[in-house]
Formats: C-alpha cells, structure tokens, sequence
C-alpha cells in the first residue's frame, strides 16, 4: 500500500467535496485513521485514477499498485504544491512545484526531490535558470536578479559561487572568481565609464593589489582598497611621465617621486590627479 504519513487528530486542512455518483469501476474507500479514496482499485489494491485525502495531504492523480505513478497533484498541508510525474510513490521526471511562500519551481526532480535543470521565480522578482542538486541551485546558470543584476557562471549552494560575470544594473561588469554571492580572488571589475580594474577582491571589494586602467589613458598600478589606489602605487601619465608614492584618498592627494619622460627623478606629490614637482 501507498507509505501515506499518519493522520493526526482534528479536521483536514481542506474540506472535502460533497460526495458524487461514482463513474463504472471507481470506489469510495475510508480507511481507519479517517483517511479518504475516491478512485479505481485492482483487487484491494489503489490502481488507476484517483484521489486520496488525509490530514497532511490531499492527492488526485495516477496510482498503480498502489503507489503513486504517472501524473499527479499533491499538496501539502501547509499549503506547497507539486504538480506533474510520479515514480515509485515520489515526485520524478518532469513538474512544478509552487511553494506557500510564492516560489515557483519548474523542470526536473529525481526521487522526490528537486535534481536537474529548471528554473526558480521567487516572489521577490529573483530568477535562476540551471541546475539543481539535492534541491538548490548547485552547477552552473543565470541569475535575472530583481534589481537588474544578471550573473552567468557556477553556482554552489543556492548562490554564485566560482568562476562567473556578473553584469549589474548600472552597465559595470565584474568577471572572475565568485564565492557565496560575491566576488573573491582574482578578477575584473569593467566600470561603465570605461575604466577597468584588475586585481585582488577580498569581501566583495576591489581590495589588495591591482591594475587600475582610466578611460583617459593614465594608468595605476599598486596597492588598493575599495576600487580608488590607497598605500604604495605607481601611476602611468599621459605624457609619458609617471608618478611613484604613496596614495591617498584615490588620486586626490599622495606624496612620492615625480620620473620625468627623460628618466630623471624629482621629489613631487600628486594633487588631484595632477603631478607637481617639490623642486
């Protein structure tokens, strides 16, 4: 017989409807604990189409031997729902499970559970087409975030997680190493504006060492934190001159050694982008 969970005492969540003329070859079965089956037997056994009500859940699908097998609807008693194919008494092959919080889950499950490729709407807006295991976005897919954010890559426990881009709303893109959501390790950070960066994130943020590439052509190298050059950098000029000290405050301010294009060497500082020489 069908492994139905035990009833519990009180009234099911759902009323049942008021009971029908039953077609040629259907039954109505109520079992001890309250149980109810409107549907086919073959012998004793639930086989065919029907519908079963309990108190946890209420069925209405294909049955053989009694056990749920074919296309079904089942609904649980805090309110999710799975429609679809049923194998062995679970949910297998291809459905739709919407959840009582407003997900909706549409593809593959495998033994009961969600396994494969699908797609996941949650109610929030957040959308993930790719693969699932053991019920969560594992593998690789898309994230359409609700605010715009698009990220395409490896996913891991229900987030970006290993190499990816992420294309976020504003038009900057970030490419490299993800881990639970954001970006960690080495990547790229390709701002609209056309500057780019290449380096080290650390909790999300341009952090540590990089390369930062300005749409203007000047180029700085060194140390960073929070995307703006912060502590020992250089920074390639326009005309060929560069500038090697210590940064402040992005390009704003630092103090260090102006090299000339002819290689000599001056003590200068840097205010606000610009280059001036202490001599």
């Amino acid at each position: 017989m069908l492994a139905f969970a035990a009833c519990v005492a009180g009234a099911a969540p759902w009323d049942l409807a008021p009971a029908t003329p039953l077609l040629p070859g259907m039954r109505d079965v109520t079992f001890a604990d309250g149980s109810i089956y409107r549907g086919t037997l073959k012998g004793s056994v639930l086989h065919g189409r029907g519908e079963y009500v309990s108190p946890y859940f209420r069925y209405e699908g294909d049955f053989v031997d009694g056990k749920k097998e074919g296309i079904g609807v089942y609904q649980w008693e805090w309110g999710d729902r799975y429609e679809g194919q049923f194998a062995a008494d679970q949910q297998h092959g291809r459905g739709r499970y919407v959840y009582a919080n407003g997900d909706v889950y549409e593809g593959e499950f495998r033994n009961g559970v969600i396994n494969g490729r699908g797609v996941l709407v949650t109610k929030s807006g957040d959308t993930y087409t790719g693969s699932f295991v053991g019920g969560r976005a594992n593998g690789s897919g898309t994230f359409r975030f609700a605010n715009g954010d698009r990220y395409d890559g490896e996913v891991a426990h229900g987030r970006p997680h290993g190499r990816g881009r992420m294309v976020l709303a504003s038009g900057d893109r970030i490419e490299g190493s993800f881990a639970d959501g954001r970006p960690r390790g080495l990547g790229a950070y390709l701002f609209a504006n056309g500057n780019r960066y290449d380096g080290e994130f650390v909790g999300g943020e341009m952090t540590g060492q990089g390369t930062i590439r300005y749409a203007d052509g000047t180029r700085y190298e060194g140390q960073v934190r929070a995307g703006r050059p912060a502590g020992r950098g250089t920074l390639d000029l326009t005309d060929g001159s560069r500038f090697e000290g210590t940064f402040e405050d992005g390009l704003a301010r630092a103090e260090g050694t102006l090299v000339r294009r002819d290689g000599t060497r001056v003590p200068g500082k840097l205010l606000e982008g610009r280059p001036v020489a202490s001599e």
